[in-house]
């Protein structure tokens, strides 16, 4: 058997022969060879190593000896407070083991030639080397991380840090000194630990115990929305329908009784917090709740008036779609007490082709549902129809054409709806329009069309809530112009070419016939475009190569040509075009 213990010393040891100890000098490349006459008989042993010395178990004996001396030494576990039977050993850091059975795990450290047992853990040991001489060790159980800081000596420092939710594994742990610029910045008191987490967020802890969290995944938002609080953290039993009136009598005194007490409480009393009162929706209701989905993973739910972070989650299972953005959707409000509000949240699995639902509780981030779907999200809707929950049925559409919903088996509310589908596909250079089929489980392809020219740069459609203004447009002579207001239409910019021979189509479609509403070309540009629809209006802005510069374009669409008339298309509206200069480069 070769065991390595550092790049400048090694041992071989053969079964029937004495050990050798070999060592290596970088400079000179030289090898030395020496025998070391092994304390144990038998070759019922398990060799370990750490950075500095070998150790090499058997039964009850532990041997051990460090880097440079010509002699093993040994210790009985027993008497150094192991007293359970060791099944496993292995070398962590400078001079350190870690012994487990049982269960049981201890902390064997190697100081001056002497072995001293420093710890002792329930559970399952991770060991992990910081710097030279400090070495941290982690046990994790539950939503609890202990970690224990190695001195030289036989000291050590412990720490237990409470994850909540869960924080994903350890990605690193810098040890701090007093001269640390951290030292000045927290409460935290030198020495003590950093420690990184797989969501991106950073703990430090000191010998005190003070923690301080920082997360740093908040820098990585991907996607937000805005959400109302609840009327009042108070039942408001009065809401609560009855048909018996003496019911209804009790629970309006029992309404009014909470809400002195709330009075009482908030002004003379200390049973109502600031906190409490936060999480109340204000007589304006400007006070929100934004609800974040960061890169890795993380959602936290912020309130907009102190910047606090209300709680935070970190879902391991989930990543960005393909357009770098996540699903968020408001399914049911905070407006429909005795029920908790819900937001729904689509994203990628981590293996980029699956897709993951997960709804959760604004208010405290409780999981409420979860489902794995097997296939990639092709599209998202949330639709008008509602359960007898007054939850929104949520649509999901993925690539292999079926359909899913939230509340689970919720077809029967959609298919009743008609209910259609535009999907763009780029590499083939496409747009198809679907329908959903008479089940409501699936869609069928109802018409597509092919575009020419290299490559699809900007896709946009209307929001679902998009408003009117007004229903047509006044002009100097008073008379109107009636708008086109068809939220069905999807826009689409297609560059071809390249230098002063590229261009730029932009091409407006009806989704659910596939008529082709509007089709202007811009010689001479390329790339990047930006697109908005809203209302009977269409902005868009791209790059002249020609003059070098950025250039928008306003396109507003009518249903007649000529005010006062009535005649019109819903097929064909009439266009009017404004185009600026945009200075800002």
């Amino acid at each position: 058997a070769v065991v390595s213990t550092q790049s400048t010393e090694g041992f071989v040891y053969r079964p029937g022969h004495a050990g050798q100890i070999i060592k290596f000098n970088a400079k000179d490349s030289t090898v030395e060879v020496a025998s070391v006459e092994l304390p144990w008989a038998t070759l019922d042993v398990k060799f370990v190593t750490s950075d500095d010395s070998i150790a090499a178990l058997k039964g009850d004996m532990l041997y051990y000896k460090v880097v440079g001396s010509d002699s093993f030494s040994n210790v009985i576990l027993s008497d150094i407070g192991v007293t359970w039977e060791v099944t496993e050993i292995r070398g962590v850091g400078k001079s350190v083991y870690i012994v487990s059975g049982n269960d049981m795990s201890a902390v064997l450290l190697v100081r001056e030639g002497l072995m001293k047992a420093v710890k002792a853990i329930n559970k399952d040991v991770i060991g992990q080397v910081v710097g030279t001489d400090n070495i941290v060790l982690i046990s994790r159980s539950d939503n609890v991380v202990s970690l224990v800081q190695l001195s030289n000596g036989f000291e050590h420092h412990s720490y237990t840090l409470e994850t909540g939710a869960g924080r994903g594994g350890i990605v690193s742990i810098v040890t701090l000194s007093s001269s640390h610029p951290c030292s000045t910045v927290t409460t935290v008191k030198i020495p003590g630990l950093m420690v990184s987490w797989e969501d991106e967020s950073t703990t430090v802890v000191g010998v005190t115990e003070s923690v301080v969290v920082r997360e740093e995944s908040l820098t990585q938002v991907l996607s937000a929305t805005m959400l109302d609080l609840p009327a009042s953290s108070v039942v408001p039993i009065n809401l609560q329908k009855h048909n018996n009136p003496i019911k209804m009598w009790t629970d309006r005194i029992l309404c009014q009784l909470n809400d002195l007490q709330k009075f009482i409480n908030q002004h003379f009393g200390s049973g109502y917090s600031a906190v409490s009162q936060e999480m109340e929706r204000d007589a304006f209701n400007l006070n929100k709740l934004i609800l974040v989905v960061t890169r890795v993973g993380k959602v936290a739910v912020l309130h907009s008036l102190s910047g606090r972070i209300v709680w935070s989650r970190y879902l391991d299972n989930i990543s960005a779609l393909e357009n770098d953005q996540f699903e968020i959707h408001l399914v049911r409000s905070a407006s429909h007490y005795p029920l908790p509000p819900l937001v729904a949240i689509v994203a990628a699995a981590k293996d980029r082709e699956s897709t993951v639902l997960t709804v959760l509780n604004p208010l405290d981030g409780a999981t409420q549902y979860s489902k794995h779907l097997d296939s990639k999200v092709a599209q998202v809707q949330l639709t008008l129809a509602e359960d007898n929950e007054a939850a929104k049925v949520l649509l999901i559409l993925t690539a292999d054409n079926k359909v899913h919903t939230y509340p689970p088996n919720s077809h029967r509310l959609i298919k009743e709806l008609s209910l259609y589908f535009s999907l763009v596909y780029p590499s083939a250079m496409q747009l198809k329009g679907f329908s959903l089929s008479e089940a409501g489980d699936a869609v069928e392809e109802t018409w597509s069309t092919s575009f020419r020219g290299d490559k699809i740069v900007a896709v946009n459609t209307k929001a679902s809530n998009d408003e009117v203004y007004s229903q047509g447009r006044v002009l100097g002579d008073r008379s109107v112009l009636h708008k086109y207001i068809n939220p069905n239409i999807i826009a689409v910019a297609v560059e071809t070419g390249a230098g002063d021979k590229a261009h730029v189509d932009i091409q407006l479609y009806d989704m659910v016939s596939g008529v082709q509403i509007h089709s202007v070309r811009h010689k001479q540009c390329s790339g990047p475009v930006h697109m908005l629809l809203s209302e009977n209006w269409l902005v868009y802005h791209f790059w002249s190569t020609k003059l070098r510069r950025y250039e928008l374009v306003v396109a507003e669409f009518y249903v007649t040509h000529s005010a006062n008339t009535t005649e019109f298309s819903s097929l064909f509206p009439n266009a009017i075009p404004y185009s600026a200069l945009i200075p800002l480069l």
